[in-house]
Protein backbone atom coordinates (compact mmCIF):
# COMPACT_ATOMS: atom_id res chain seq x y z
CA UNK A 1 0.00 0.00 0.00
CA UNK A 2 1.47 3.22 -1.02
CA UNK A 3 1.27 5.95 1.43
CA UNK A 4 1.71 10.35 1.31
CA UNK A 5 2.11 12.26 4.10
CA UNK A 6 0.78 15.69 4.58
CA UNK A 7 2.55 19.16 5.73
CA UNK A 8 2.01 17.97 9.21
CA UNK A 9 3.59 14.76 8.54
CA UNK A 10 0.56 12.68 9.22
CA UNK A 11 0.50 9.40 6.64
CA UNK A 12 -2.15 9.25 4.17
CA UNK A 13 -2.78 5.46 2.23
CA UNK A 14 -3.05 5.77 -1.18
CA UNK A 15 -5.93 3.70 -1.95
CA UNK A 16 -6.26 2.79 -5.73
CA UNK A 17 -10.14 1.82 -5.85
CA UNK A 18 -10.24 5.62 -4.01
CA UNK A 19 -10.14 9.07 -6.27
CA UNK A 20 -8.89 11.50 -3.54
CA UNK A 21 -9.20 14.86 -4.30
CA UNK A 22 -7.74 16.41 -1.10
CA UNK A 23 -3.97 15.48 -1.01
CA UNK A 24 -2.72 18.42 -2.98
CA UNK A 25 -5.15 21.18 -1.94
CA UNK A 26 -6.22 20.49 1.48
CA UNK A 27 -3.62 22.33 3.52
CA UNK A 28 -4.05 25.34 1.40
CA UNK A 29 -7.66 25.45 2.46
CA UNK A 30 -7.72 24.40 5.81
CA UNK A 31 -5.05 27.07 6.73
CA UNK A 32 -7.51 29.48 4.93
CA UNK A 33 -10.39 27.91 7.34
CA UNK A 34 -8.18 27.93 10.18
CA UNK A 35 -7.31 31.85 9.34
CA UNK A 36 -10.61 33.27 9.41
CA UNK A 37 -12.03 34.84 12.82
CA UNK A 38 -13.26 32.22 15.09
CA UNK A 39 -17.05 33.85 15.45
CA UNK A 40 -19.01 32.81 12.69
CA UNK A 41 -16.30 31.03 11.44
CA UNK A 42 -18.56 28.17 10.38
CA UNK A 43 -20.77 30.40 8.11
CA UNK A 44 -17.62 32.46 6.42
CA UNK A 45 -15.92 29.37 5.20
CA UNK A 46 -18.75 28.57 2.81
CA UNK A 47 -16.75 31.43 0.68
CA UNK A 48 -13.17 29.48 0.65
CA UNK A 49 -14.80 26.27 -0.10
CA UNK A 50 -17.36 27.35 -2.79
CA UNK A 51 -13.78 28.72 -3.97
CA UNK A 52 -12.19 25.51 -4.12
CA UNK A 53 -12.37 23.35 -7.26
CA UNK A 54 -10.77 20.63 -5.60
CA UNK A 55 -13.85 20.23 -3.16
CA UNK A 56 -15.96 21.22 -5.41
CA UNK A 57 -15.14 18.44 -7.88
CA UNK A 58 -14.77 16.22 -4.92
CA UNK A 59 -18.35 16.48 -4.37
CA UNK A 60 -19.94 16.63 -7.91
CA UNK A 61 -18.47 13.24 -8.33
CA UNK A 62 -19.73 11.50 -5.16
CA UNK A 63 -23.01 12.90 -5.29
CA UNK A 64 -23.36 13.04 -9.09
CA UNK A 65 -24.99 16.31 -9.07
CA UNK A 66 -23.35 19.96 -10.76
CA UNK A 67 -21.28 22.35 -9.31
CA UNK A 68 -23.88 24.69 -9.61
CA UNK A 69 -26.59 22.79 -7.92
CA UNK A 70 -23.52 22.39 -4.84
CA UNK A 71 -22.47 25.62 -4.64
CA UNK A 72 -26.51 26.39 -4.21
CA UNK A 73 -26.15 24.32 -1.25
CA UNK A 74 -23.79 25.55 0.19
CA UNK A 75 -25.13 29.38 0.15
CA UNK A 76 -28.38 27.75 1.27
CA UNK A 77 -26.52 26.73 4.69
CA UNK A 78 -24.80 30.18 4.87
CA UNK A 79 -28.09 32.15 4.47
CA UNK A 80 -30.03 30.11 7.26
CA UNK A 81 -29.92 32.61 9.69
CA UNK A 82 -32.09 30.75 12.24
CA UNK A 83 -29.49 27.73 12.45
CA UNK A 84 -26.79 30.08 12.75
CA UNK A 85 -27.99 31.51 15.74
CA UNK A 86 -29.57 28.01 16.91
CA UNK A 87 -25.21 26.63 16.66
CA UNK A 88 -23.29 29.60 17.16
CA UNK A 89 -23.39 29.37 20.95
CA UNK A 90 -22.30 25.66 21.08
CA UNK A 91 -19.91 25.61 18.17
CA UNK A 92 -18.26 28.74 20.63
CA UNK A 93 -17.97 26.21 23.77
CA UNK A 94 -16.60 23.34 21.05
CA UNK A 95 -14.45 25.59 19.70
CA UNK A 96 -12.79 25.21 23.42
CA UNK A 97 -12.62 21.86 24.11
CA UNK A 98 -12.35 20.06 20.93
CA UNK A 99 -9.87 20.32 18.02
CA UNK A 100 -10.79 21.76 14.53
CA UNK A 101 -9.79 18.39 12.43
CA UNK A 102 -11.26 17.81 9.26
CA UNK A 103 -14.72 18.83 10.27
CA UNK A 104 -13.74 22.30 9.41
CA UNK A 105 -15.34 20.41 6.10
CA UNK A 106 -16.70 17.68 6.77
CA UNK A 107 -20.24 18.67 9.06
CA UNK A 108 -21.12 20.66 5.83
CA UNK A 109 -19.64 17.95 3.59
CA UNK A 110 -22.55 15.62 5.19
CA UNK A 111 -25.20 18.74 4.61
CA UNK A 112 -24.87 18.79 0.74
CA UNK A 113 -24.91 15.45 0.35
CA UNK A 114 -27.68 14.99 2.22
CA UNK A 115 -29.50 18.18 0.20
CA UNK A 116 -27.98 16.10 -2.83
CA UNK A 117 -29.18 12.57 -2.36
CA UNK A 118 -32.36 13.52 -0.39
CA UNK A 119 -32.37 10.60 1.77
CA UNK A 120 -35.40 9.20 3.25
CA UNK A 121 -33.73 7.07 5.82
CA UNK A 122 -30.06 7.84 6.68
CA UNK A 123 -28.02 5.77 9.44
CA UNK A 124 -25.24 7.12 11.00
CA UNK A 125 -22.82 5.71 13.88
CA UNK A 126 -20.21 7.91 16.24
CA UNK A 127 -22.16 11.41 17.41
CA UNK A 128 -20.43 12.61 20.32
CA UNK A 129 -21.02 16.09 20.93
CA UNK A 130 -23.48 16.25 17.74
CA UNK A 131 -22.16 18.63 14.90
CA UNK A 132 -22.35 16.25 12.35
CA UNK A 133 -26.11 15.20 13.22
CA UNK A 134 -27.07 18.86 13.75
CA UNK A 135 -25.78 19.78 9.85
CA UNK A 136 -27.36 16.59 8.59
CA UNK A 137 -30.30 17.69 10.12
CA UNK A 138 -30.57 20.63 8.78
CA UNK A 139 -30.17 19.24 5.18
CA UNK A 140 -32.84 17.25 5.90
CA UNK A 141 -34.91 20.17 6.87
CA UNK A 142 -34.29 22.21 3.94
CA UNK A 143 -35.18 18.74 1.82
CA UNK A 144 -38.66 18.69 3.82
CA UNK A 145 -37.89 14.63 3.87
CA UNK A 146 -35.71 12.47 6.24
CA UNK A 147 -34.63 10.83 9.36
CA UNK A 148 -31.94 10.18 10.87
CA UNK A 149 -30.92 7.08 13.25
CA UNK A 150 -27.21 8.05 14.79
CA UNK A 151 -25.87 5.23 17.45
CA UNK A 152 -23.20 6.03 20.08
CA UNK A 153 -21.74 4.77 23.15
CA UNK A 154 -23.05 6.65 26.45
CA UNK A 155 -20.99 10.05 27.54
CA UNK A 156 -17.94 9.07 29.16
CA UNK A 157 -17.56 5.39 28.07
CA UNK A 158 -14.02 4.15 26.16
CA UNK A 159 -13.83 2.09 23.15
CA UNK A 160 -12.28 -0.61 22.14
CA UNK A 161 -9.35 1.02 21.10
CA UNK A 162 -8.93 2.84 24.16
CA UNK A 163 -9.91 6.35 23.20
CA UNK A 164 -12.68 8.37 25.19
CA UNK A 165 -15.91 10.10 24.39
CA UNK A 166 -16.07 12.49 26.94
CA UNK A 167 -17.85 15.39 26.66
CA UNK A 168 -16.77 17.45 29.62
CA UNK A 169 -20.41 16.51 31.30
CA UNK A 170 -22.73 16.60 28.49
CA UNK A 171 -24.41 14.74 26.76
CA UNK A 172 -24.04 13.02 23.39
CA UNK A 173 -25.59 15.21 20.86
CA UNK A 174 -25.83 18.57 22.92
CA UNK A 175 -25.13 20.59 19.78
CA UNK A 176 -28.57 19.20 18.31
CA UNK A 177 -31.03 22.18 18.42
CA UNK A 178 -34.11 21.05 19.55
CA UNK A 179 -36.78 22.18 16.71
CA UNK A 180 -34.46 19.96 14.19
CA UNK A 181 -34.90 16.58 16.76
CA UNK A 182 -38.20 15.62 15.25
CA UNK A 183 -36.67 13.27 12.37
CA UNK A 184 -33.99 12.42 14.61
CA UNK A 185 -33.59 9.23 16.59
CA UNK A 186 -30.73 8.79 18.81
CA UNK A 187 -29.64 5.35 20.12
CA UNK A 188 -27.09 4.90 22.85
CA UNK A 189 -25.09 1.62 23.00
CA UNK A 190 -22.80 -0.43 21.02
CA UNK A 191 -23.61 0.26 17.17
CA UNK A 192 -22.77 -3.42 16.48
CA UNK A 193 -25.55 -4.57 19.17
CA UNK A 194 -27.73 -1.68 18.07
CA UNK A 195 -27.69 -1.54 14.03
CA UNK A 196 -29.28 -5.12 13.59
CA UNK A 197 -32.86 -3.60 15.76
CA UNK A 198 -32.40 0.28 14.07
CA UNK A 199 -31.85 -1.70 10.15
CA UNK A 200 -34.41 -4.47 10.95
CA UNK A 201 -37.30 -3.37 8.43
CA UNK A 202 -35.39 -0.16 7.01
CA UNK A 203 -33.46 0.12 3.84
CA UNK A 204 -30.88 3.15 4.87
CA UNK A 205 -30.27 5.60 2.07
CA UNK A 206 -27.29 7.12 3.40
CA UNK A 207 -24.45 5.38 6.21
CA UNK A 208 -22.32 7.12 7.79
CA UNK A 209 -19.81 5.50 9.89
CA UNK A 210 -17.81 7.80 12.48
CA UNK A 211 -17.46 5.61 15.35
CA UNK A 212 -14.61 2.85 16.19
CA UNK A 213 -12.62 2.88 12.98
CA UNK A 214 -10.96 0.07 13.41
CA UNK A 215 -10.94 -2.67 10.06
CA UNK A 216 -12.86 -5.05 11.97
CA UNK A 217 -15.68 -3.05 13.32
CA UNK A 218 -15.97 -1.18 10.22
CA UNK A 219 -16.46 -4.40 8.52
CA UNK A 220 -18.70 -5.42 10.20
CA UNK A 221 -20.93 -1.95 10.57
CA UNK A 222 -20.63 -1.57 6.41
CA UNK A 223 -21.60 -4.98 6.07
CA UNK A 224 -25.16 -4.40 8.17
CA UNK A 225 -25.56 -1.44 6.47
CA UNK A 226 -25.01 -3.04 2.81
CA UNK A 227 -27.73 -5.90 3.42
CA UNK A 228 -30.38 -3.72 4.68
CA UNK A 229 -30.21 -1.71 1.89
CA UNK A 230 -32.98 -3.02 -0.71
CA UNK A 231 -31.68 0.12 -3.44
CA UNK A 232 -28.53 2.26 -3.77
CA UNK A 233 -26.84 2.63 -0.55
CA UNK A 234 -24.47 5.88 -0.08
CA UNK A 235 -21.50 4.79 1.97
CA UNK A 236 -19.61 7.40 3.96
CA UNK A 237 -16.52 6.43 6.32
CA UNK A 238 -14.47 8.98 7.98
CA UNK A 239 -10.63 8.34 9.13
CA UNK A 240 -9.59 6.46 5.87
CA UNK A 241 -6.55 7.06 7.46
CA UNK A 242 -7.49 4.52 9.89
CA UNK A 243 -8.65 1.32 9.94
CA UNK A 244 -11.50 2.30 8.18
CA UNK A 245 -10.12 3.01 5.02
CA UNK A 246 -8.61 -0.24 4.65
CA UNK A 247 -12.24 -1.54 5.44
CA UNK A 248 -13.70 0.61 3.22
CA UNK A 249 -11.31 -0.04 0.46
CA UNK A 250 -11.70 -3.81 0.27
CA UNK A 251 -15.67 -3.23 0.33
CA UNK A 252 -15.03 -1.32 -2.91
CA UNK A 253 -12.87 -3.52 -4.43
CA UNK A 254 -15.31 -6.52 -3.81
CA UNK A 255 -17.99 -4.80 -5.05
CA UNK A 256 -15.66 -3.45 -7.75
CA UNK A 257 -16.92 0.54 -7.18
CA UNK A 258 -14.85 3.63 -7.47
CA UNK A 259 -15.02 5.76 -4.18
CA UNK A 260 -13.74 8.79 -3.63
CA UNK A 261 -12.73 11.02 -0.64
CA UNK A 262 -11.48 14.35 0.05
CA UNK A 263 -8.25 14.00 2.33
CA UNK A 264 -9.49 11.30 5.39
CA UNK A 265 -13.01 11.47 4.23
CA UNK A 266 -14.54 9.29 1.84
CA UNK A 267 -18.07 8.01 0.14
CA UNK A 268 -19.03 5.69 -2.55
CA UNK A 269 -22.21 4.39 -3.81
CA UNK A 270 -23.49 0.68 -4.12
CA UNK A 271 -25.89 -0.68 -6.33
CA UNK A 272 -27.36 -3.88 -5.63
Amino acid sequence: MLTTFDSRGVSLPLFPQIVNFGLDRFEHVAGAIDALPRRDAEWAKVPVLVNEPSYLDFLTRLTGTTETEIVGYLNDFRDDAVFASEMSPGLAELDTVAAPGDLRFHAITLYVVVRALRPGLMVETGVAHGKSSAFVLLGMDHNAIGELISIDLPPDGNLADGSLTSMAGRPTGWLVPERLRARWDLRLGDSLELLPEALAGNSPDIFFHDSLHTFEHTTAELQLALHAATGPLTVLVDNIDMGSGYAFAELLGQRRTVGYAYRDFGGATFVR
